[in-house]
């Protein structure tokens, strides 16, 4: 999904979408969903998918940070 996509399908301007994706501005919460909403997702689904990774890593996640 293109930048300018996402950001019609979630209200708000490419130029917001481009902070996010280069890390230069944070996400809300709001925004996360908005997001998730726009690509189909939810929270649920998505820490469930979190999870399911996270159990099968032979390493607790603090001592991959740097990785």
């Amino acid at each position: 999904m293109s930048q300018a996509a996402l950001a019609e399908a979630t209200g708000c301007q490419q130029a917001s979408i481009s902070k996010l994706e280069s890390g230069s501005k944070r996400i809300t919460v709001s925004e996360l969903s908005q997001v998730l909403c726009a690509c189909g997702l939810t929270f649920n689904a998505v820490s469930d998918d979190l999870d399911g990774l996270l159990a099968h890593e032979p390493q607790p996640l603090w001592e991959r940070v740097n990785e």
